[in-house]
Parts: C-alpha cells; structure tokens; sequence
C-alpha cells in the first residue's frame, strides 16, 4: 500500500520504466536460478557416476580378496594381481584411479614414479592436503574432495584446474580408492547457458520496453491535455472545448465523460446563479424572525428559571422536615426497644426471684431439718454420756476386785484405770459436743427466723417486679403507637420531599430546555447570518463562471 502511494506521485512513463526495472531483474533472478538449479544438476550427476566407478572398483578388489580365500592366490599375489588390474584402468576422457594406503603411500597412479611413495602432505596451490584429505573422506564412510591440480600429467608447468574426486575404503586391506574428473568444463557450460538464456531475456525485454514506452506516451500525451482542458474548467471556464473525443479507448470514454461532466457543470452554474439571489433574501428573513423568536426565548427561561429557584428553596426545606422526621422515627425505635428490653429484663428478674423464693423455702427446709437432725444428736449424746458413766463405774468395781486380788489382779487394774480414764475422756468430749450441738440448734433458730423474713421480702419484691412489668407493658404499647405514628410523618415527608424533587427536576429540564432553545434560537440566528453571507458569496463565485452566451441571456 504504501509504495502504490507513492507511486501515485510519478508519471505514467515512469511507472511503466519502473515496471520494465522490476520485469529486467526478475528476468535475471529468474536466469541466476535456472542456471544455479542446472549447476547443482551436474554436480550430482558427476558426484553419483564417481560414487559408481569408485563401487566397481571396490567390487573387483573384492574379487582378489575372494581369491585369496579360497587358497587360489596368495595376498601379495592378488594385491599385486589388483593393482595391475586397476592401473590398466581408464574412463571418461583419459581418467585415471588412485589407490592408496592408510598410512599415505601411494599404490595406483597414472604417474609411475609416483607409486611406492608417501604422498601425505603433497598439497594444491592453495594449500589443500590431497591424498590426506581424501584418506579423511574415504576413513568417514566415503566422500567427495575438491582440490586443483594440472590438466593431464607429462606437463608440471600447466596451469591448476579444479578437480572433483570420490574417495572410498576397502577396509580388509587398508586401501583408499579415488576416481576424479575435472568440472571447469561445468563452469564454461554454465557461463554459455547464461549468456544465451539473458541474451534471449534481454533482448524480449528491450523489444517490450519500446513497445512499453510507446504506449507510455500514447497515454501520456492525450492526458496531458484532457488534464488542461479540466484545469481550465476548474477554472470556471465552461467555454473549453474537450480534445481527443473521437478516440475509442479509455482515453475517449475519459475524455466523453468530462464533455459530459462540463454541460452538467454549466447547467447546474445557470441554476445556481438564478437561485443564489432567492436564497440570499430568504436567509435575511428568516435571521430576522429567528432573532425574535431568540428574544422571548431569553425572557421564558428567566421566568421559569425564578420559579426554579422558588422550588429549589421549597424542596431544601422538605428535605430538612424530612431528616428531622428521620430523627424523630429513629429516636422512637429506640424508645421502643429499650422498653421492650426493659420489660423484658424485669420479666426475667421476676423469674429469678421466684427462683430465689423456691431456693429460700428450700433452704428453710433444710434448715428446719438440720435442726430436727442436731435434736436427735443431743439425744445420742445423753445416751454416749450415760454410758460413759456406767463404764466409769464398771472400771471403779474393777479396780476394787483388781486391788483385792493382791499381786495377780496388778494388770488388770490398770486395765481398769485406763477403761476409766477413757470413760472420762468421752464425757469430757461429749460434754463439748453438746456445747457445739447447742450453738448450732441456736444458729439454726436464727437462721429460720432470718429465712422467714427473707421470704417476706422476696414476696415484697416479686409483687413490686410484677407491678413494674404492668407499667412497663403500657409504656412499650404506647412507645409502639409513637414509633408508627413517626413513621407515618416520615414517609408523608418522604413522599413530599419526592414529589418536590420531581417538580424540582421537571423545572431543571425546561429550564435546560428553554436554554437550549435559546441557545439554539442564537445558533440559528447566526446561521441564518452566515446563510445571507454564503449566499452572498455563492453568488459572488457564480459570477467567476464563463457561460455560453444564450446561458447568461437567459439568467
């Protein structure tokens, strides 16, 4: 895209000599590749007929080898046998093979004081190791070297040609087999071909470029001046006569159509030259009633712009009555909920004591048990102290026998004095258990009279919780009744402040409307001014038109 851009900028000779540029060069990439892809052809055909004369030769050493297998020849014999079979070899135009050792020596060569020599650094002019190098390819598995070396070879003087060699190995006896040819011949065929193929080339080109460039100026030269003639026209010249109309081409088909196009063109000059003036005076009729219509425009947006300002004050004032009913329904809510939460924290206080007056007629009881329980403890008490006195009279009875009865009853009045002082021990000790029980049945008489009153004023105050409750009860219904009564005030405000912002929006937008129009009415007005001055000037450049002269009668 971009090079069509610029193209469009040049000549239409210069673009057919661009065209020819681009055809000479593709003709010579085109050439360069034909003559590439018959190179690379060649190659391969000399590269595979080298890989079979050198596979020939491998087949008759082969041959020798079997030989000495099977005890018919001896291995110097069939090497030699081989070796003379091989020399005696030729192909092509006078192509010779080489044989050599792994180690250099050279075996088979078309020069005989060659063979039997260590020809491992022999190198060509340009520094390539030959028979190392194909030694290398034939130890790879076979390939193929490149290096220079003279035609022929009585002559050393002779002038270094390239040469093409396949190198191979017969691995049982160490050999490396060469066949080459020369391929400067491949370069002298490849530069005939070129010449004949871009001479051909070259020659279709040039006839096609004088073919081209009269064509180029078979174009040129009739646009040229239908370019001129549409100058003049452009001009305002509706006089010009249109050249080259009677040819049949696309110059002609052009040069009809701008005929054409001229006739349209002074037509449509005449109508307009007629109409300008109309449009002209209509324009300064129609600026005027634009410019009354803009005035009261500017007066009813003014007044409708007050009574915005009027219901803008009114809707401020509905939203503050609004927010303050907002405050008033939320501060009933709270009202309500506390007296329900109160109502319901004395209902639970009112549970708990009765829980509490349950557990204090428990307690009572209890009480009253423990004392019937430490009654009975006394009664025990009076039976241990009885029998601690009989087992202090028994004891007393034992000693007088034990003292009676001289030396023999010795023991067993200490016996009896010990029964005795225990007996005492226990009434000591049930003495200070009857102190103790007698304290506790005296803490438990003030404990039950305690409990009574204690019962007394949870009673008290059960009552008391259950006639706040009844209070508490009508303070939630009536908290109720003032929740719902402000929220009835507050969605009235609501709805007020709603309506007066729908009225407000409304006023918004034909006050919107009324400057718009306004607006409009000057935009139009001023339209209407440049519509008087662009008729004004279209009748001005009309003017600049040439018309026949029966046209100009006419208008």
């Amino acid at each position: 895209m971009t090079i069509g851009r610029k193209m469009r900028n040049y000549s239409i000779a210069f673009r057919i000599a661009v065209i020819m540029a681009i055809m000479i060069l593709s003709g010579i990439v085109i050439s360069g590749a034909q003559i590439w892809g018959l190179k690379r052809a060649i190659y391969a055909e000399r590269e595979q007929k080298l890989h079979d004369m050198v596979g020939s030769v491998q087949k008759l050493i082969k041959l020798y080898d079997d030989e000495i297998k099977a005890g018919t020849l001896s291995s110097a014999q069939a090497q030699e046998a081989a070796k003379k079979a091989i020399r005696a070899l030729r192909w092509g135009n006078g192509e010779y093979y080489g044989v050599y050792q792994f180690d250099g020596v050279t075996l088979v060569h078309a020069v005989a004081k060659n063979e039997g020599v260590n020809r491992m650094e022999v190198q060509d002019p340009n520094g390539m190791r030959i028979v190392a190098g194909l030694i290398a390819a034939a130890q790879n598995g076979g390939g193929l070297v490149r290096y220079m070396v003279p035609r022929g070879t009585s002559d050393p003087n002779q002038v270094p040609m390239s040469k093409l060699s396949y190198a191979a190995a017969y691995e049982p006896w160490k050999w490396v087999i060469q066949a080459g040819v020369y391929i400067d011949d491949i370069d002298d065929t490849l530069w005939r071909q070129f010449v004949w193929i871009g001479g051909s080339e070259l020659a279709v080109l040039l006839i096609a470029g004088l073919l081209a460039m009269r064509v180029a100026r078979s174009i040129s030269r009739p646009v040229a001046d239908l370019v001129a003639a549409m100058k003049g026209m452009a001009d305002g010249d509706m006089t010009v006569e249109v050249p080259w109309r009677n040819r049949r081409d696309e110059v002609g088909v052009l040069a009809n159509g701008m005929a054409e196009m001229e006739g349209h063109l002074h037509d449509l000059a005449t109508q307009v030259r007629g109409n300008a003036g109309a449009v002209h005076g209509s324009a300064l009729r129609i600026a005027e009633s634009v410019e009354g219509q803009a005035v009261g425009s500017s007066q009813m947006s003014a007044s409708v712009a007050e009574i915005t300002a009027t219901m803008e004050e009114f809707s401020a004032s509905t939203a503050l009555i609004s927010e303050h009913s907002r405050s008033v329904v939320d501060i009933a809510n709270v009202t309500y909920d506390n007296s329900w939460k109160g109502r319901q924290a004395l209902e639970l206080l009112t549970a708990k004591m009765g829980n509490i007056q349950d557990e204090n007629q428990g307690s009572l009881t209890e009480i009253i048990r423990l004392g019937d329980a430490s009654k009975e403890i006394s009664k025990v008490m009076k039976i241990i102290t009885t029998i601690a006195d009989q087992t202090k009279l028994i004891a007393f009875n034992a000693a007088l026998e034990a003292a009676s009865a001289g030396e023999t009853g010795r023991r067993f009045g200490v016996v009896a004095a010990e029964i005795r002082r225990l007996a005492d021990s226990v009434t000591e000790s049930t003495a200070e258990i009857e102190g103790k029980v007698g304290q506790i049945q005296d803490a438990i008489s003030r404990l039950v009279i305690t409990s009574e009153r204690g019962a007394g004023s949870i009673g008290d105050a059960t009552a008391a919780a259950t006639n706040t409750a009844t209070l508490l009860d009508e303070m939630v219904d009536a908290a109720k009744q003032t929740t719902t009564a402000a929220q009835q005030i507050s969605l009235s405000t609501m709805q007020q402040k709603t309506a007066a912002s729908q009225v407000l929006t409304a006023l918004r937008e034909i006050v919107d409307a009324s400057s718009h129009g306004a607006a409009s009415m000057g935009q139009l007005s001023d339209i209407s001014r440049n519509m008087a001055g662009l008729s004004s000037d279209l009748d001005t450049l009309v003017d600049r038109f040439r018309l026949r002269p029966s046209s100009v009668a006419a208008s």
